[in-house]
């Protein structure tokens, strides 16, 4: 979603990705975040109310510059949200060739391993 003056407004398509971004992010349990560097305060909020309404909910961000604090702080999270928060420091292409895989992300909710979310 690319910003503009129309962002919030009545106006398409930007109010329909919106409400499909936090419709998304509401029924989620994991959020990989890729060539986002946190810096609008718009998204953020989504993204913020999802994690903070679902504690087991995680948000994964890949960037050569991935700091856990780097999120928190964004999201206006407290230090205990933390763990719902992973980190690949890493290029996208790098995460995608070696980490995208269900090893990966299997072991960020161990006790859901059986449940049908990983069938």
């Amino acid at each position: 979603i690319f910003g503009n003056i129309y962002k919030l407004q009545y106006v398409d398509p930007y109010l329909f990705q919106f409400y499909e971004l936090r419709r998304h992010t509401l029924d989620s349990k994991l959020v990989i975040v890729v060539g986002y560097s946190f810096g609008d305060d718009h998204i953020n909020g989504i993204l913020s109310q999802a994690l903070k309404q679902d504690r087991g909910m995680k948000i994964i961000w890949v960037s050569p510059s991935a700091r856990k604090s780097i999120v928190r702080e964004r999201l206006s999270l407290s230090i205990a949200a933390q763990k719902q928060i992973e980190v690949f420091e890493k290029t996208a292409k790098e995460f995608f060739l070696k980490n995208l895989k269900l090893e990966t992300f299997s072991s960020f909710f161990p006790e859901r391993i059986d449940d049908d979310l990983w069938l």
